[in-house]
């Protein structure tokens, strides 16, 4: 299904926008400064594309779902890699989506993803946000409400360059972990959480010379309890697999 001629879409996230059981698709179209929604009719077909603006120049890298603001609606966050800020929707259930409400970052932030989760424990969904162009990661928490207050900004390294970010528990405390792909440095970086929405002790893992890893993903490789982490190397044309041992 079309998602508009130079839309440039360049990523994607699921959910149920109008409270049918089925999962529907929104995109972040690049090139065309907007999201799209496609509402899916359970017979491998999606309706025609609802288009919602992100902003002049936004140029939307990236997206996510949850329900922010409690009211089991399905809504939407956005990365803006061109105006530096990142943007929610709210979901309706009724397959619409509001207008976006902005958070803005620092100049030439140029954020390229987005993880989302609890971070500290207090039942609201909040966002964890990979700046390529500032080399940093902002943490912004949420509210039973579905506003977000910027409590935290971690570098990664000058010129680091992160691209990708995942959320999970990687050392088994109960408490949630980052991981970046940091493309400049040709590294992932791992930041311990506190579980009250800070992180800190830091690690990284090498990747290899002009690897330029930019996407991570995690999941139960080796059966042994200890959550693992694909990489994807842009620079080497490799997956690389890292196992958590202890």
């Amino acid at each position: 299904f079309s998602t508009g001629s130079k839309a440039g879409t360049i990523s994607l996230a699921v959910g149920d926008f109008d409270g049918n059981g089925l999962l529907d698709v929104t995109t972040a179209n690049y090139l065309g400064n907007n999201i799209g929604v496609h509402i899916s009719s359970g017979i491998q077909h999606f309706g025609r594309e609802t288009i919602y603006p992100t902003g002049s120049g936004s140029a939307p890298y990236a997206v996510g779902i949850s329900d922010f603001n409690h009211d089991n609606q399905s809504d939407v966050v956005v990365a803006n890699y061109g105006t530096n800020n990142i943007g929610i929707f709210f979901g309706f259930g009724n397959g619409t989506l509001s207008t976006i409400v902005l958070y803005s970052m620092e100049n030439n932030a140029h954020p390229t993803a987005v993880a989302i989760a609890d971070l500290n424990h207090d039942n609201n969904s909040d966002i964890a946000v990979v700046n390529s162009g500032s080399n940093n990661i902002y943490i912004f928490l949420g509210s039973v409400n579905g506003i977000f207050s910027l409590v935290t900004i971690y570098s990664t390294g000058l010129n680091s360059y992160p691209y990708g970010i995942t959320i999970a528990d990687f050392n088994n405390d109960n408490i949630l972990d980052i991981i970046a792909a940091v493309a400049g440095a040709n590294e992932v970086i791992l930041v311990q959480g506190y579980g009250n929405g800070t992180f800190g002790n830091a690690t990284s893992y090498t990747m290899g010379y002009n690897f330029r890893p930019n996407a991570v993903a995690v999941g139960y490789f080796n059966g042994d309890n200890w959550l693992d982490i694909a990489v994807a190397n842009y620079g080497a044309d490799y997956i690389e697999i890292l196992l958590k041992t202890c």
